[in-house]
C-alpha cells in the first residue's frame, strides 16, 4: 500500500512540476491543422516528468518495504538499498 501511495504522490507532484516547466519552453505556433499545439506539448511534458518520477518513487519505496520485511529491521539500511536500487532505475531509465 505503501508504494502505491509513494508512486501516485510522486506521480502527482512532478506532473506538476511538469505544467511549471512547460511554461518555460516557447508555446509552438497556432496552425489552422494542427490543434492545440500548445497544450499538446505540455500534456507530454507532465505525463514524461510525472510517470518518470512516480515510477521512481514507487521503486524506491517498494524496495525499501520488501528488504524491510527482509530483514526484520527498520533502519537506514533499507532506506540506502532502496536509494541505491531507485538511483540505478534512474540510469537505467537514461
Amino acid at each position: 500500500m505503501k508504494t502505491a501511495k509513494g508512486a501516485t504522490s510522486g506521480l502527482f507532484a512532478e506532473t506538476i512540476w511538469g505544467t511549471i516547466v512547460a511554461t518555460w519552453y516557447d508555446v509552438a505556433r497556432v496552425e489552422r491543422s494542427v490543434a492545440l499545439p500548445g497544450l499538446i506539448r505540455t500534456v507530454k511534458l507532465m505525463g514524461n516528468y510525472g510517470l518518470t518520477f512516480g515510477a521512481i518513487s514507487g521503486i524506491y519505496i517498494g524496495v525499501d518495504q520488501m528488504v524491510e520485511k527482509d530483514r526484520m529491521k527498520k533502519d537506514f539500511i533499507n532506506s540506502a538499498v532502496g536509494g541505491f536500487v531507485a538511483g540505478a532505475s534512474v540510469l537505467g531509465f537514461k
